[in-house]
């Protein structure tokens, strides 16, 4: 993170638009490089796990109101 004294005009904001992430923090002017998604192979746990969840999930909408309160 580097702190700024103020941040720049909106068109030099635009222009690193993918390249540098300018924010204000507490009010403080701060610019970063901009935030990267990688996404990862899920772990074999939680990919068993997740059709589980997908099937419970699923029946959620054929519960009773009185078990879905509870």
């Amino acid at each position: 993170m580097a702190v700024l004294e103020q941040l720049p005009e909106q068109e030099i904001i635009a222009g690193f638009k993918g390249v540098i992430d300018f924010y204000l923090w507490k009010g403080i002017p701060c610019a970063r490089k901009w935030p990267v998604y990688r996404p990862r192979t899920p772990s074999p746990q939680e990919q068993a796990s997740r059709h589980a969840f997908s099937y419970a999930n699923s029946q959620w909408t054929l519960l009773s109101p009185e078990v879905k309160a509870q």
